[in-house]
């Protein structure tokens, strides 16, 4: 907060990191939308950063997160915002595994499956493609979330690949161990 007070309007990502402990969603939302609009800003004197570009596809994956996981999902316009943020995510980063996760969890919750699927596909080719010390690699979090998604859609052989990946990560993630031993069977 003091940041923020006394320097509004630089360093975005302070207020990406602030909407994350906020407890009231419609705060939190405002603080994203700030820090993705100073992004923006940044991004006008360096147009290829693809860092930025990133940064602020997460930024409008987290606006669709929030919009599906808290009581922000009851507003009249909650998909329209969800679909648009995502919409735009992926026009800054088509490749954000943030963003085509979130896609895929708006897929799956609409029971469309066969979007899910071809979004699931995307997020496990560029998985395949990226070298797990890169920095944009996956975290465990997300990888256990990403198999998850394709055993809800009953892809339980790519489940089990994704797993064997976050497994190598972290051995002793004993949820991960238990998924996979399900996924199996």
């Amino acid at each position: 907060k003091k940041s923020i007070s006394m320097d509004p309007e630089n360093n975005p990502q302070k207020y990406m990191t602030f909407a994350q402990m906020l407890s009231d969603p419609n705060e939190a939302f405002q603080s994203y939308q700030k820090g993705i609009e100073l992004y923006i800003k940044q991004l006008q004197s360096t147009p290829s950063d693809i860092g930025i570009k990133a940064q602020i596809a997460r930024g409008y994956s987290s606006i669709a997160e929030l919009f599906m996981n808290s009581k922000l999902c009851e507003e009249k316009n909650a998909e329209e915002t969800v679909e648009n943020a995502l919409k735009e995510a992926l026009k800054y980063d088509p490749k954000s595994i943030d963003a085509l996760f979130q896609l895929s969890n708006l897929r799956i919750i609409r029971e469309r499956d066969e979007e899910a699927e071809t979004v699931l596909n995307n997020i496990y080719n560029i998985i395949k493609k990226t070298d797990e010390n890169d920095d944009n690699f996956p975290d465990h979090d997300m990888l256990m979330n990403i198999s998850k998604n394709f055993a809800e859609i009953n892809l339980f052989e790519k489940a089990t690949e994704i797993l064997d990946i976050m497994i190598k990560m972290d051995d002793e993630d004993l949820e991960g161990w238990y998924l996979l031993a399900f996924y199996h069977y």
